[in-house]
């Protein structure tokens, strides 16, 4: 058994100060398609700080001519944008299998990667070998405090009652070469507020490239 832990501070902005409605627009304008509607009622323009921590560990055995892993994880968030708690794993199975910690997807507390791997001295481990592997994961989580659910923390804005405990399904396929990786994604992710409709589903397509 190995282990990672993966610390990370991000400093974000939220509203009109973001110029996201610019940039829509602009691609809008370009495509010539009718500008996006709804932008009046976005969040008001605050900035702040988010501390993400995460620990995976990872289990591998040998299975016939393939290698498993399990790589389970626990962690959190704190922060102005999200505070929560999360518990989950990976489970993968394939030929030539990294020496890291497994794939992320949009919204992971993990680099696409799963981390770069290290030797016992802290070293950069060996180069990976050409491999493909099919992933199935699964996450849950805790939510304290969702901003672009709940709304802005330090003016009106507007906002829904967000659902306490969540989580992510996810099935993939990812290909790692000695200095590319490619990865396809879906999720599945349980309502996120009162009143959601349907769960959401929605898929990743990842190229790296490891330097």
């Amino acid at each position: 058994m190995v282990a990672n832990d993966h610390w990370n501070l991000e400093l974000g902005l939220t509203g009109p100060g973001t110029l996201a409605e610019d940039a829509q627009n602009t691609i809008h304008r370009v495509r010539h398609l009718a500008l996006a509607n709804g932008w009046q009622n976005q969040l008001r323009t605050e900035a702040g700080p988010n501390f993400q921590v995460l620990r995976t560990w990872r289990f591998r055995a040998p299975l016939g001519g393939v290698e498993v892993d399990f790589l389970p994880h626990a962690g959190g968030s704190l922060g102005y944008f999200f505070t929560d708690l999360r518990l989950g794993g990976q489970w993968r199975i394939g030929w030539n299998l990294p020496e890291d910690f497994g794939w992320a997807i949009i919204n992971d507390l993990t680099p696409g990667s799963g981390g770069n791997p290290r030797s016992v001295s802290g070293e950069p481990g060996p180069p990976p070998r050409r491999g493909i592997q099919a992933l199935l994961g699964v996450e849950g989580r805790f939510v304290v405090h969702n901003l672009f659910i709940s709304g802005n923390l330090l003016s009106d804005s507007h906002g829904l009652s967000p659902k306490r405990v969540g989580g992510d399904f996810n099935i993939g396929v990812v290909y790692t070469g000695r200095h590319w990786d490619i990865a396809l994604v879906q999720t599945i992710r349980a309502k996120e507020y009162d009143g959601q409709p349907e769960v959401d589903s929605f898929g990743s397509l990842t190229l790296g490239r490891r330097f």
